[in-house]
């Protein structure tokens, strides 16, 4: 099924097109990605010894993601119970959940693990209000 017939489909209709999000900017944690890193100001302490993870690179205002706390920075390690090794797997966890969704996400700042709830928003809802 074509996802764009889809989504016709649902607009004319006169239904809303939901699609969830925590509101960050995100690159797939590599040690390409590290070596690069100097030129953006992110702390490195952060993930030189990291393998794995989502680091953040932005957090949208009043997102999901700066309502819990989360920060540029922190690298996304775990959501829903489920170890989050690259931004393919985060992103695959919001294509199955619905927006308003309450689950926890863990991310890692400095040396430290924080485990915070987080409520998936809706990006529609978002650019709608980015556009007012």
């Amino acid at each position: 099924i074509n996802a764009e017939y889809m989504g016709m489909s649902f607009l004319q209709k006169g239904m809303s097109l939901q699609h969830p999000y925590i509101g960050i900017h995100m690159a797939t944690l590599s040690p390409e990605l590290t070596k690069s890193l100097t030129t953006m100001g992110l702390p490195l302490q952060n993930i030189k010894d990291m393998r794995q993870g989502v680091l953040v690179l932005k957090v949208l205002d009043k997102s999901p993601a700066s309502q819990c706390g989360m920060k540029k920075g922190d690298v996304i390690v775990e959501v829903d119970g489920q170890k989050i090794a690259n931004t393919e797997a985060l992103l695959s966890f919001l294509d199955r959940v619905k927006c308003g969704h309450q689950t926890h996400i863990s991310f890692r700042r400095g040396k430290e693990v924080q485990r915070v709830r987080i409520s998936i928003g809706d990006a529609t809802t978002q650019a709608d209000v980015a556009l007012q």
